[in-house]
This record gives C-alpha cells, sequence and structure tokens, in this order.
C-alpha cells in the first residue's frame, strides 16, 4: 500500500473513532440523582439542617422527597405547636421548591393528627409508596 493511502486510511479510521465515542457520550447521560430524607426529630437544628439540604437539592433540580417520622410528622399539620413555627416555615418552603413530603401514618396515629389534621400537599405513606420511591434508581438516602 502506498504512503498517501495508508496514511488516508489511517486518518479516515481515526475521525471514524472520534466520531463514535462522541456519539456513545452523547447517547449515554449521567444517572439523575435522587435524594429522599427521613426527619423524624422536631430539634431545630436537625430539622434546618434537613430542610436546607431539601430546599437547595430541589432548586438545583434534584427530585427530593422528605419522610417526616417519629415527633416529625407534627411539622405537617395545618396549625402546627407556635414553638415549630420556624420549622415549619422551613417545610413551606421546601414544598414550595418542588420537594415532596410523605408523612408516616402510625407516628400521625401516635401524635393523635388525623387526616383533616394535615395541611394540603403532603402525602400519608404506605409501604408500596416508600417501596416506589426508595427503588428509583440513584436514589441517595439521608436521615435526621
Amino acid at each position: 500500500m502506498k504512503p498517501t493511502r495508508l496514511i488516508a486510511v489511517l486518518l479516515l479510521a481515526l475521525g471514524l473513532s472520534f466520531s463514535t465515542a462522541r456519539t456513545f457520550a452523547q447517547a449515554t447521560p449521567e444517572p439523575k440523582v435522587r435524594m429522599f430524607i427521613n426527619l423524624s426529630s422536631v430539634d431545630p437544628h436537625r430539622a434546618a439542617l434537613a430542610m436546607f439540604i431539601a430546599t437547595s437539592q430541589a432548586e438545583a433540580g434534584v427530585p427530593v422527597t422528605v419522610l417526616l417520622t417519629i415527633d416529625a410528622v407534627r411539622l405537617a399539620v395545618k396549625t402546627p405547636h407556635p414553638a415549630l413555627a420556624t420549622e415549619r416555615a422551613d417545610l413551606d418552603n421546601a414544598m414550595k421548591s418542588g420537594v415532596r413530603v410523605i408523612v408516616n401514618p402510625r407516628s400521625l396515629m401516635y401524635h393523635g393528627i388525623g387526616d383533616a389534621d394535615l395541611m394540603d400537599g403532603v402525602q400519608k405513606g404506605n409501604p408500596k409508596l416508600l417501596r416506589e420511591t426508595l427503588s428509583l434508581p440513584n436514589t441517595v438516602t439521608l436521615s435526621w
């Protein structure tokens, strides 16, 4: 094979490999990260940190779900105790940012909170809902 022809074949092969690599990279996008946060406390520092992370990640485009359990379900009532005003404002802000909120029904029952007492926009949890939410690919879980 003539040197000119060999160089042309090599350049063609090199060009095809670059275009194929670029196409492959475009065809496999980064997997989308999801966040699942379990908040079980109304402790001001714990609640503030959980809501700050949930809100900032939701504002960055990350799908975020917050599960309120144990004492934290008290934040999801229409009229929370005045001592929880700051934590409730943080929860409201998180929900306005697109954070999905699920409440644990057993914790609601323990605290005597009925369906009519819940604020708009929260969902009562159940095993199927939690399984489907937690089993989504690339889900990062945090807990406070």
